[in-house]
């Protein structure tokens, strides 16, 4: 999801789905998030529910963290643990210790407290096993134990009577084993949170029990098997975050049921067949994510057409083939597009400029191409129409074109345009001096021809210039030196000449500088060892003359 893998994956995390399931919660009509001072974030939400609690604490029979161990019958020893005595407080209808360091185990008196609601001591040091005297309070509706350090299986022993809980969240912690079957007997439950564990064996198979379930997340365990057929009678269901496990198999037709979905995501898993052409239909659907996985198969042509909510699309790193999606330009909240790493085929489409709030657009390593008819890549033209464009990826495909005379036109919020390895011909266009926030610019590989524009050296915020592999022509411009904060020059394998100005002295942050293969005369300006944060330096390959200064020997990080 705009994630980086090295030298295999591009991508920038943009679109927080962690955020879009907090801001939906805390909205109003159909859910969906929105920018504004009137929404609360989850922690806003909390702090005020806190103070409100804090005022009615006396007349509602309630404790709010922290307990204070200078009152005796506070519940907490003196060592900072949850003291047994906690249970005597009978009367109690919500216990919310969470962020207040408190350590130890979770005493099984804890259960006693009958007519407990809300019991919450999250993120907090706790450790050993969940007390099974916790799912035995009938009354408790609600129970948050997340980012402790609790350990062991999660055992279960449901009776019909203690089926209230509406909202587990478990996840960051170290538990164990199985997820139990038995979970499934919540039927009232609408929140089951487990992530970040180390669960292990299959999703129940029962989990359709979940009639009311609304999330479910479940990212960055070890459960393996298959996704539950059962999963697709869950109609409630809006989340769905399995990423990162070991799941396997088909994605189950069922799913395209959903009718109320936003978010679908099994990235990072094992995944093999083709994604239902059923899923593409749901309209509610904000994020479809199945990056890194081994799908196979076409997306519908018509994809796009039923999505009017969608914001990510994620399928990046799988084995989809087939022609572009033509269909994806009507998706018009689409935020991030994201299929490098498949075997798409036929032309980048040229009305991607309908996607006018698109900030990521990622189609790096496929088999795409540009119009045949035309020798300028004309996709470039329709990307200025989108104005919120960060992430510009289509390197290593075989585009074959001239880059426009509007690239230099293209989103001023654009931080990395990579065109790499794409047999792009013809010159660097001036105007791509405009992109003032540009972090990364990638031209590598290409049949780039003519001299460096000068006005390159406009970027300010540029840490990484790519240029080698091209036939560029000319000198190394002492506008370059202008990049004061570049950290990568890498220039190697074409066919500069002239001299290296000895104003590379100013490149403070530079760490790798690559001139090799090039026709570069005269001698290595002394400025150039004066960068104390120089890592590599490849001058290989050119008719430079003259000797390496003895300070050479003092830089044991040095690579030349």
């Amino acid at each position: 999801m705009c994630i980086e893998m090295t030298h295999q994956f591009y991508g920038f995390e943009i679109l927080d789905v962690d955020e879009l399931e907090e801001n939906s919660s805390s909205s109003s009509g159909d859910g969906e998030g929105e920018c504004g001072p009137q929404k609360l974030t989850r922690a806003q939400r909390k702090r005020l529910r806190k103070k409100k609690l804090k005022e009615e604490a006396l007349r509602r029979r309630k404790v709010i963290g922290p307990l204070l161990p200078t009152v005796s019958d506070d519940g907490k020893g003196d060592d900072g643990s949850i003291h047994p005595s906690i249970g005597n407080i009978s009367m109690l209808d919500r216990l919310i210790l969470d962020q207040n360091s408190l350590s130890g185990n979770i005493p099984k008196e804890i259960g006693n407290l009958s007519h407990v609601i809300e019991l919450d001591l999250s993120n907090n040091r706790l450790i050993g096993s969940i007390p099974l005297a916790i799912f035995n309070i009938s009354s408790l509706h609600v129970l948050y134990l997340t980012n402790n350090s609790l350990s062991g299986f999660l055992s279960l022993n449901v009776e019909e009577h203690q089926l209230n809980l509406e909202a587990i969240d478990l996840s960051s912690n170290q538990l164990t084993g199985e997820i139990p079957s038995s979970l499934c007997q919540f039927q009232e439950l609408r929140f089951l949170y487990l992530s970040r564990n180390n669960f292990t064996g299959q999703i129940p198979r029962d989990i359709g029990f979940l009639s009311k379930l609304e999330r479910l997340r479940l990212t960055k365990n070890e459960i393996t098997g298959t996704i539950p057929p059962s999963l697709g009678n869950i109609s409630s269901l809006q989340f769905i975050r399995c990423v990162e496990n070991r799941i396997g198999g088909e994605i189950p037709q069922g799913l395209g049921n959903l009718l109320h979905l936003k978010m679908l995501g099994f990235d990072f898993n094992n995944l093999t067949g083709e994604i239902s052409p059923a899923i593409f239909n749901i309209s509610s659907l904000a994020y479809i994510a199945f990056t890194a996985n081994r799908l196979s198969g076409h997306i519908p042509a018509s994809a796009g057409l039923q999505l009017p909510n969608l914001k990510g699309i994620f399928l990046a790193n799988n084995q989809l083939s087939g022609e572009f999606p033509m269909a994806i330009t009507n998706a018009s909240k689409l935020i991030e597009l994201e299929l490098s790493y498949n075997f798409f085929a036929g032309s980048v489409l040229t009305n991607l400029g309908n996607l006018w709030q698109l900030q990521c657009l990622n189609l790096a390593s496929n088999q795409l191409t540009n119009e045949l008819r035309n020798l300028e890549l004309d996709f470039i033209n329709s990307l200025v129409e989108c104005r919120m464009l960060q992430f510009v990826i289509v390197g290593n495909n075989p585009l074959n074109g001239i880059l426009p005379d509007s690239v230099g036109n293209l989103s001023s919020s654009l931080e990395m345009f990579n065109i790499e390895n794409g047999q792009i011909n013809g010159h660097i266009p001036k105007g791509i001096g405009n992109l003032s926030s540009i972090i990364s610019l990638f031209l590598n590989g290409n049949n780039l021809s003519g001299s460096i524009p000068s006005e390159v050296g406009k970027i300010k915020q540029l840490l990484k210039l790519y240029l080698s592999r091209n036939v560029l022509q000319g000198s190394i411009l002492e506008e370059l030196c202008h990049l004061i904060d570049v950290g990568e020059i890498l220039l190697s394998e074409n066919e500069l000449s002239g001299f290296i100005p000895d104003c590379i002295g100013n490149f403070s942050q530079l760490q790798r500088i690559l001139l090799g293969s090039n026709k570069l005369t005269s001698t290595l300006p002394s400025s150039l060892w004066e960068i104390t944060s120089l890592l590599l330096v490849n001058v290989s390959n050119n008719s430079l003359q003259g000797e390496l200064p003895p300070e050479i020997g003092d830089w044991s990080a040095l690579m030349y």
